[in-house]
């Protein structure tokens, strides 16, 4: 199945005015509602410190969980307008693939709101795959695959996420989909953190696609004064010495 052309990624290629304006006014319900937060002097932890404890602490924090997942700030509303972003991106880009998958946990959602767009749009059924956390000696992890809605082994898999930072739980979820049988080749996030899971899941043979990525974020919440230079100075600042 060749369902994915879509929205022009920000990282590279240029966006359509319509695109763009939906995404500037997405950014904005975002800040509205808490789920994009900056603190210069207390910073915060993110999923790779869970990895790399002595790296410093993030100067910005993006929420893109849903409520019942570590507080998360989004609704169905916010949840199902990612779900059109992927849908449009995958409409516009050519990416081969027959199943998707939502990384666990903060990618599920997304995940389902795909499968449910494809449907109603297209009247396809499109495979979901889900990947189960599993407690283990280092803390929790992607354990093992749990349900394949009849994707037989062999079939590409699609991987979803809200975001990307160091590519640490991508990476344990390709090695599960490919333990399993399946193949890998491509994941699609909403936004990347540009400190370099670009590069890292090169290495595994794996193209990341994002709709948007910080440093877009950044540009808009700077024109509307909603952050200071010194903010954006200073996220930069942090993002190029934790690549």
């Amino acid at each position: 199945m060749n369902l994915a052309k879509g929205v022009c990624t920000l990282t590279n290629i240029p966006l359509d005015t319509t695109t763009e304006k939906k995404l500037v006014t997405f950014a904005h319900r975002l800040f509205s509602i808490g789920a994009f937060k900056v603190d210069i002097k207390n910073g915060f932890r993110v999923k790779s410190h869970d990895i790399r404890p002595d790296t410093p602490l993030s100067p910005y924090y993006l929420n893109l969980r849903i409520g019942e997942n570590k507080k998360g700030k989004l609704t169905s509303t916010e949840v199902n307008e990612i779900g059109n972003f992927f849908y449009n991106y995958l409409q516009k880009n050519p990416i081969e693939y027959q199943g998707i998958a939502g990384v666990p946990r903060a990618g599920e959602p997304f995940a389902k709101a795909l499968q449910e767009i494809v449907y109603y749009a297209q009247s396809h059924a499109l495979s979901l795959v889900t990947l189960k956390k599993e407690e283990d000696e280092t803390g929790r992890k992607i354990g093992k695959v749990l349900k394949t809605q009849d994707l037989p082994r062999g079939s590409n898999v699609l991987l979803l996420d809200d975001l990307i930072t160091k590519a640490d739980s991508k990476r344990e979820a390709v090695d599960q989909l490919r333990r399993d049988g399946f193949l890998v080749t491509d994941i699609l996030v909403f936004l990347d953190r540009e400190q370099g899971a670009e590069v890292e899941l090169k290495k595994l043979g794996i193209t990341l696609h994002s709709v948007v990525n910080i440093s877009f974020l950044l540009k808009i919440y700077e024109e509307e004064h909603l952050i200071t230079p010194e903010d954006v100075a200073h996220i930069h600042t942090y993002m190029g010495k934790n690549l």
